[in-house]
């Protein structure tokens, strides 16, 4: 059973701690290789309220597929003077909240101390595949796009490579939007054109990144359905470093 692993914020100053997202996915993907968790979802609630009420905090919902738990920490412990994030002492405080579970269920919580051994040995490196990885109509070449994730952005590539990856060409095309899952679903549609040229466009085919096996360069190209400023805005929202009124506005949604 595949478990995914969510954070929430139990206060407003839990709210929007670069590194939150990447943490999710790092833990997520770490814990399935714990092949006796049988959760298809665990949430860890961070909140800074030391007067939080009593029944909230621990676990306080546990239906056997389920788990919610809520764990106090210090959010100014999470920020270092220059405004970045503490990623140690992040990871630390979501592991803490996960012993809580594991206490619970009789697990063993060392596992989680050697999961973040294997963080910090890594860097906090985390990427994320958008599935598996497709291979061109003569066999000769694969093609797998993914992110790698950091505090407040995530860089989005493509890479390919041959059957036994003696060769490989990795094209970072944008820094982008931090939750992976929105940027994938988005740019659903993927495949290779012929051998030589692979595709990336988003749902309604308007917005298209194109890759070539033999270059490291990329082009944008739109189909646009309405308007080529409302294709270009789409793919505008999902760039680094703007605030959630701006991404929904370029997206052509209300706020």
């Amino acid at each position: 059973m595949y478990t995914h692993f969510l954070i929430g914020a139990g206060t407003h100053e839990m709210e929007g701690i670069p590194g939150m997202i990447a943490a999710r996915y790092n833990i997520q993907q770490k814990i399935n290789t714990l092949h006796y968790c049988n959760y298809n979802r665990i949430e860890v609630i961070l909140t800074s309220n030391k007067q939080e009420d009593p029944s909230r905090m621990g676990v306080f919902r546990d239906d056997g597929k389920r788990a919610h738990l809520q764990y106090y920490a210090d959010e100014k412990a999470f920020r270092r003077p220059d405004g970045s994030t503490d990623l140690p002492q992040l990871y630390k405080a979501l592991l803490a909240g996960l012993e809580i579970l594991w206490e619970k269920k009789g697990w063993n919580t060392e596992d989680l101390r050697e999961i973040y051994r294997k963080i910090e040995e890594e860097g906090f490196f985390v990427s994320v595949a958008a599935g598996k990885a497709l291979t061109s109509p003569d066999k000769q070449c694969k093609a797998e796009f993914y992110c790698v994730l950091y505090p407040g952005y995530a860089d989005y590539y493509l890479w390919f490579y041959n059957k036994k990856k003696k060769w490989e060409r990795k094209i970072m095309f944008l820094k982008g939007h931090e939750e992976p899952a929105l940027f994938f679903n988005f740019f659903q549609n993927r495949d290779w054109r012929d051998n030589e040229y692979f595709l990336i466009s988003d749902w309604n085919k308007e917005v298209f990144f194109v890759f070539n096996v033999n270059t490291d360069a990329f082009t944008v190209e739109y189909k646009p359905v309405h308007s080529l400023e409302m294709a270009q805005n789409k793919l505008k929202s999902f760039e680094a470093g703007l605030t959630q009124e701006e991404r929904t506005k370029l997206f052509g949604l209300p706020y």
